[in-house]
C-alpha cells in the first residue's frame, strides 16, 4: 500500500525556519558589535540575545540546512548531526554554568558572555541540538525521541513569548533574574518547527502532515 501525498512542502518549511533564524542571530551579533540595541533586543529595556546564544543558533540553523533533506548524501546528514551536537554541548556547559557545576569552564572560553544566558536558553539550546543529532538515529517504526525534544523547545518558546506579549515575566525565566529575549524565543520556536518538518515522516507529522484522515 502506498504512502499517501504529503500536503505540505517540508524542505522549503526547514530552509526558511533555518534562513529566518541565522538572519535573527546575525543581528544581534551586528548589535553587540555595532552597539545597536534594537538589534540585539528588539526594543530598549528588553532582554538581548547574548552572543554565545546567536553563535549557539548559527550552528542550529547550520545543522537544519544540512539536514533538511531526508535523502542528501550521507556525508552532509552526519555533518548536520555533528553541528547539532556541537549545538547540545554548548547548551550542556551553559547549563552546567548555571547549576555551578562546570568550574568557570564557560566564563574561560567564552569571557563574560555566558553569564548572561538564561536557564531556559541553556535548555533549548541543549534540547534543540540533541533533536538535530539525533534526526536519523534509528529506523522509521520505532519510536523517534526528536519530537518529544522539539515539543520542549517549543513550550519554551511559546512561554517565553506570551510572557513577553502580556508582561507575564515569570513565563519567561526559570528561577532566574534574566529571562529569555524574544528574538532568541522566535528563533527557537522557528527551529523547532523547522526541525520537525525536515523529517514529516517519522514521528507524529507524519500523521499530521498526510493527506489521510489524520
Amino acid at each position: 500500500m502506498s504512502r499517501p501525498p504529503l500536503t505540505v512542502t517540508p524542505g522549503r518549511c526547514a530552509t526558511a525556519a533555518a534562513a529566518a533564524t541565522a538572519g535573527l542571530a546575525l543581528l544581534a551579533l551586528l548589535g553587540w558589535a555595532l552597539d545597536v540595541v534594537p538589534l540585539r533586543a528588539v526594543g530598549p529595556g528588553l532582554a538581548p540575545m547574548d552572543p554565545a546564544t546567536a553563535a549557539g543558533l548559527l550552528a542550529a540553523s547550520l545543522a537544519l540546512l544540512l539536514l533538511r533533506d531526508e535523502a542528501g548524501p550521507r556525508p552532509r546528514r552526519l555533518a548536520g548531526a555533528g553541528a547539532g551536537m556541537a549545538v547540545a554541548v554548548l547548551g550542556l556547559l551553559f547549563a552546567a554554568a548555571v547549576l555551578g557545576w562546570d568550574r568557570g569552564l564557560a566564563r574561560q572560553v567564552f569571557g563574560g558572555v555566558g553569564d548572561a544566558m538564561p536557564p531556559n536558553t541553556a535548555a533549548c539550546l541543549l534540547f534543540l541540538g540533541l533533536a538535530l543529532a539525533l534526526t536519523d538515529v534509528g529506523p522509521p517504526q520505532r519510536p523517534w525521541p526528536v519530537h518529544p525534544l522539539l515539543l520542549l523547545v517549543a513550550s519554551f518558546s511559546l512561554l517565553t513569548l506570551l510572557g513577553h506579549a502580556y508582561g507575564v515575566v515569570p513565563l519567561t525565566r526559570i528561577h532566574d533574574p534574566q529571562p529569555m529575549a524574544i528574538n532568541s524565543g522566535l528563533a527557537f520556536g522557528l527551529l523547532a518547527l523547522g526541525a520537525g518538518c525536515a523529517r514529516p515522516r517519522r514521528g507524529f507529522l507524519a500523521v499530521v502532515g498526510s493527506a489521510s484522515l489524520g
